[in-house]
């Protein structure tokens, strides 16, 4: 018989019960359905299986709506045909505009401006040398060349040239700076006009890389406990090792503050995100990975060992697979979750800042320029030191 019970608000569960209504439709049975009084161990070798297995097992049960087959489980419960895939994703915040204080050296990577001092160095050093070794009088010294070969680099070369052979290593060095200047004024445009984003988060790879984010999740059990603990992977047992357990409340705080990722099912992230973090626009802080990480082998109906509906029931499953109404109905009940919860008025205040690309030309701002205004600052601080330092020297030789 059916009890007289509401239905519960969580997507999932209402699609599990239009499954179970429509199997008694078409099997002609009734059931029972509820939550246990008390938990029920199941034994398998040397482990103890609490809940629903313990119930399947010792007869106080004849199913169970939601069960992930494990090895484990396949001992002493009974499975049905697995229908649904329940993924597990990270909701993390959304990618984010990277400090513009360091364009001005963005555009080459670490490696190259070591090679390009390192360069300069070398090719001052063999100017001196050349002129010292065939050049009597009238030679530049050392910090001299250094300083030539610098203003070659910076697209403001000196009037005169060195002569006779040191000639031939300026004209190689001003081509190698043409090439290389031409390089940095191509690659600077693109990083001035097209804004720099934070990593996104699409795998647990990527979250174990993010030095600045924590992660964690509800608190876990069953399938999902033994997901992480029994990995071999490890990338999954630093994940598991530093889960932080909170409620999804707390979780998606940290979220929204930019230093905390939620490790959760998909489809209650696409009600969560969609209904409570979405401004109206469309825009939402909250970026889900794309990578899906699908729990063992998905979700199936557990029954009593010799269970004479099983195969009954397994059989309507997979026609309802096949037409394509678990899929259905699995999208119908996310959007009326959604509805529903955003009927209910909880949804956060977002701010709107969107990343808006207009697609034409962009206006340079003090934002993006910002680094060449440090760097003059510097170097009008640093001349005024030495200027000081000058001045001092002369008062007292």
């Amino acid at each position: 018989e059916t009890p007289w019970l509401p239905l519960p608000s969580h997507s999932k569960t209402i699609t599990r019960l239009q499954h179970l209504a429509y199997y008694g439709g078409k099997l002609n049975f009734t059931y029972k359905w509820g939550p246990l009084d008390e938990p029920v161990r199941a034994t398998i070798e040397w482990r103890e299986l609490v809940g629903y297995c313990g119930a399947l097992q010792h007869d106080q049960a004849d199913f169970s709506l939601v069960l992930s087959p494990t090895l484990g489980r396949i001992k002493v419960v009974q499975f049905s045909r697995v229908y649904s895939t329940e993924a597990l994703c990270i909701m993390s915040p959304k990618p984010r505009p990277l400090p513009q204080n360091l364009q001005l050296v963005k555009p080459l990577s670490g490696e190259v401006w070591v090679l390009i001092v390192c360069s300069v160095l070398v090719v001052g050093a063999l100017l001196w040398l050349l002129q010292e070794r065939h050049i009597t009088t009238g030679s530049m010294t050392l910090m001299e060349s250094l300083l030539y070969t610098w203003r070659i680099i910076l697209v403001s070369p000196p009037n005169h040239t060195p002569p006779s052979v040191s000639t031939k290593v300026a004209g190689w060095w001003l081509a190698f700076c043409v090439v290389m200047a031409a390089s940095y004024r191509s690659s600077l445009v693109a990083h001035l006009t097209v804004i720099t984003l934070s990593p996104a988060i699409n795998s647990f790879e990527d979250l174990v890389a993010q030095s600045s984010l924590t992660w964690g999740s509800k608190p876990m059990g069953g399938s999902l406990y033994m997901y992480f603990n029994l990995s071999s992977s490890p990338v999954f047992q630093e994940i598991f090792s530093n889960f932080k357990i909170s409620s999804l409340e707390e979780g998606m705080e940290g979220v929204l503050e930019g230093h905390h990722a939620f490790v959760t099912n998909k489809f209650l992230a696409d009600i969560v995100v969609r209904a409570r973090y979405t401004n109206p626009s469309g825009y939402t802080p909250v970026h889900i990975s794309r990578t899906d990480y699908p729990v063992f082998a998905g979700v199936a109906w557990g029954f009593r060992n010799g269970a004479p509906f099983r195969k009954s029931l397994s059989f309507m499953k997979q026609r309802l697979i096949e037409a394509g109404l678990i899929l259905f109905w699995t999208k119908e009940a996310i959007v009326a979750a959604t509805d529903r919860q955003k009927k209910t008025g909880d949804q956060k205040e977002l701010s709107s800042d969107v990343i808006v690309d207009s697609g034409g030309q962009v206006a340079l701002k003090l934002t993006h320029l910002q680094g060449g205004f440090y760097l003059l600052g510097i170097g009008c601080l640093i001349a005024c030191i030495v200027c000081i330092l000058e001045i001092l020297s002369s008062r007292h030789p």
